[in-house]
């Protein structure tokens, strides 16, 4: 999780390479949980997609103990 927090903090900063590198870390997890639950590929990428802006938007509000269930919490805010 420090690697994370890390990241995360350098991302909060502005710096592209946190935030890609966050992005490579996380997308495997949020899209395998939103492909799992949605009938296509395209709607799993679209989904996923959504997940990554909502996160950039609201960066300074992740906290490092999220990590874990990022991905899922990410997408029951967008079926609520």
């Amino acid at each position: 999780m420090e690697a994370f927090k890390d990241q995360l903090d350098r991302a909060r900063r502005g710096e592209p390479e946190a935030l890609s590198a966050l992005y490579r870390q996380l997308l495997p997890g949020v899209f395998g949980y939103i492909a799992a639950r949605v009938p296509d590929r395209a709607t799993a990428e679209d989904l996923t997609s959504e997940v990554f802006v909502k996160m950039v938007e609201g960066i300074s509000h992740l906290r490092a103990s999220d990590e874990a269930g990022f991905g899922k919490r990410k997408h029951q805010g967008k079926t609520r």
